[in-house]
Order: C-alpha cells, then sequence, then structure tokens
C-alpha cells in the first residue's frame, strides 16, 4: 500500500550563488581580462572587500526520509524506495516554484504526513550531513511517546532525545524527556512536563563540529550539551540529524494535520554557552538520572 506524503514547503536544494560577484572579481584580478576593463581600476581592498560576498552558503536544512520497511533512501526528486511503497507528493501552493526549478533541484522544508498511515515506520532525516562549524536545527512537528531526535555519526551511533511516559511506580505518570546513547539511557528532569502527547512541539539541535559535542533544546527550554560519542571520528566525517516514531494517523488519536517541519536559524546564546560534558559527568552533576527500567535491567 502506497505511503502518501505531501512536500507543504519547498527550497532549492542548493544555495543560491552569486555568478556576478565571481565574474567582477575576475575581471578585476585576471590580467588578460584586467587590460580591457574598467575593474582593473578598482583599489584593491574594494576587491576583497566585495569578494567576501563570494563565500561558501550556510548549512540549509530540509528534508528527506528512509522507508524502514526497504533499503532504498527515497527523496524528493523522484528516487523511490526499493518496494515503491512511498509516494511523494507537491501542495498546490508550491506549483509555482516548479516553474523556476526542475523538481530535483528542490527538497522539502515542510511535510504533511496526514496521509501517510505508517508514518512512524519512516526515519526522517535532513538531506545532507553537518561537517563544519556550528549549525543549530529547529524541529517543528507532532509528537508522541517515542519520537526520537538523533545525532548520527558515521559509525551508526546516534544519540539524542526520546520523548516517553514516566511510569516509576513511586511518581505520578507525566510526559518526560530521555537522552539515548546506547544503553543505558538517562531521565532528563529539567525537560519534564515541557510537552504533550499529540501536541506540536519545538526541538532544537545545535551541532558544534568545532568542540564535538551537540546540545538540546525543547519547547524554549534548554537541555544537556553532550560530547560526541567518538569526538575524533565524528568531527572527520559529520554527523547527521534523524528523526524516529514520529506520530502517523493509523494507530488513532491523534489529530490532523501531522506536520513537519524544519528550519536553520542563529543559535540560542543560552545554548551556545552550555559547556558540554559527557553523560557520566552529567549523571555524577544531577542533569542526568538513570532510567529505573535501565536500573532494574541492569540489576
Amino acid at each position: 500500500r502506497a505511503m502518501t506524503i505531501v512536500a507543504t514547503a519547498l527550497a532549492p536544494a542548493r544555495a543560491d550563488s552569486e555568478p556576478g560577484v565571481y565574474t567582477l572579481i575576475a575581471g578585476a584580478t585576471i590580467a588578460r581580462l584586467r587590460a580591457k576593463s574598467n575593474l582593473r581600476l578598482l583599489p584593491l581592498e574594494c576587491v576583497k572587500l566585495i569578494a567576501r560576498f563570494a563565500h561558501r552558503g550556510g548549512f540549509r536544512a530540509g528534508l528527506a526520509f528512509d522507508a524502514l520497511t526497504g533499503d532504498g533512501r527515497t527523496m524528493l526528486g523522484g528516487r523511490r524506495a526499493d518496494d515503491g511503497r512511498v509516494a511523494i507528493n507537491v501542495s498546490h501552493a508550491e506549483l509555482q516554484l516548479l516553474a523556476s526549478h526542475r523538481l530535483s533541484d528542490l527538497e522539502a522544508t515542510s511535510l504533511d504526513l496526514t496521509n501517510c498511515e505508517f508514518s512512524s515506520s519512516l526515519t526522517l532525516k535532513l538531506t545532507r550531513p553537518i561537517r563544519e562549524g556550528v549549525v543549530y536545527v529547529e524541529i517543528t512537528a507532532k509528537v508522541w511517546y517515542g519520537s526520537e531526535f538523533s545525532i548520527v555519526g558515521p559509525d551508526n551511533r546516534r544519540f539524542g532525545i526520546s520523548l516517553s511516559l514516566d511510569d516509576d511506580v513511586n511518581a505520578q505518570d507525566s510526559d518526560s524527556v530521555m537522552f539515548q546513547l546506547d544503553y543505558p539511557r538517562y531521565n532528563i528532569p529539567s525537560l519534564t512536563q515541557r510537552w504533550a502527547w499529540g501536541e506540536e512541539a519545538v526541538v532544537g539541535l545545535l551541532v558544534d563540529m568545532s568542540r564535538g559535542c551537540a546540545a538540546f533544546r525543547l519547547n524554549g527550554f534548554d537541555g544537556p550539551c553532550v560530547f560526541f560519542p567518538l569526538p575524533a571520528l565524528w568531527k572527520v566525517h559529520g554527523v547527521e540529524i534523524q528523526m524516529h516514531s514520529m506520530p502517523d494517523m493509523g494507530n488513532g488519536g491523534i489529530d490532523a494535520p501531522i506536520l513537519f517541519s524544519c528550519a536553520t536559524r542563529k543559535p540560542p546564546p543560552s545554548l551556545v554557552a552550555l559547556a558540554p560534558t559527557t553523560a557520566t559527568d552529567h549523571v555524577l552533576s544531577g542533569v542526568f538520572t538513570l532510567n529505573d527500567r535501565d536500573e532494574v535491567g541492569a540489576g
């Protein structure tokens, strides 16, 4: 059965280039072009200033997805999973963009998963890895128990936050957040009851490739900043942002529409200021508490 996802917002897959800047610089600096060009009269300091506008574009968040029931990667632009079970439609609002761009040159920044009955079996991911600098991405989506937002390294290890139900017999049930790095898992008390089942949440992920760490934010509340499991390896090869176990209509209880969007934004100063440390150190400082179910299993 086909799973239909509607791309409700599209953007060029590559940052807009500045060909005019490169042409101007060439005319002002290449000898055979300078000879007959008035650009040769430009002062060198002026040329250097103009050259600053020819820098490589920053990171741009876009969405792709994997069907867990198939081996193929499915992206906007026609590549389908091997079993052909995922279909992508484009909303009418975005048809005008198709008049000036090839579909293969576009990527989705917002998806409607309402008619994708088994979207909980998809792994949503950003279309490109993060390889350098400091990048802050916000994911806006409806969430439920098990929704996970992860940083994934080249060894396919992933760590991040997972929304869960704290069903500790010694406490009232509450919507909690766990930090996952293999096992054990850790509760994050500061983020407990900062989200609600079936409601829209804004999850921020700050990836700092220079320091080899990531920080997490939920609905405006800062979470932990944690070193990569293998900082040296991950800093060299880059990391991906992935989302797992998102809501779907197939299991009922979720109100339509189910929208999912991503955006690259300026990182909040409070999140940037967090000092990274290991999960073990977070436990010792009380930022993390060991999940009771994992304590029982470990004992």
